[in-house]
């Protein structure tokens, strides 16, 4: 099951051994088949807080969610979000990390 969030709902990630120096975060939509719904330029950058080792976000509307004219889409929990949490560490390692969300479109 891939959980529901509101609009507006913070998240929090919390990094168990190392927080990393650098971190950057991609929100995109994705289609039922998990590939992205419309193309890459539509992926928003989120801003992430980070406090000791713990980075949050807050789950705000994507604007390309408003292109679908399918009016199912804009049904509560509808839209799939995956996220990208890109982290670059102090010892020069990158890591990757992806989650999954459902939200509203709007």
């Amino acid at each position: 099951d891939i959980p529901y969030l509101k609009s507006g709902a913070k998240l929090e990630i919390e990094f168990l051994n190392q927080a990393p120096k650098d971190v950057r975060l991609k929100n995109y939509l994705l289609s039922s088949d998990g590939s992205i719904k419309y193309t890459e330029k539509e992926a928003q950058e989120t801003p992430v807080q980070m406090s000791g080792k713990t980075a949050s976000f807050l789950l705000r509307a994507n604007p390309a969610s408003a292109l679908s004219s399918n009016i199912h889409d804009y049904e509560s929990g509808a839209v799939l979000r995956g996220f990208l949490l890109s982290c670059r560490y102090q010892d020069g390692r990158e890591c990757n990390y992806t989650f999954l969300v459902r939200s509203d479109a709007l």
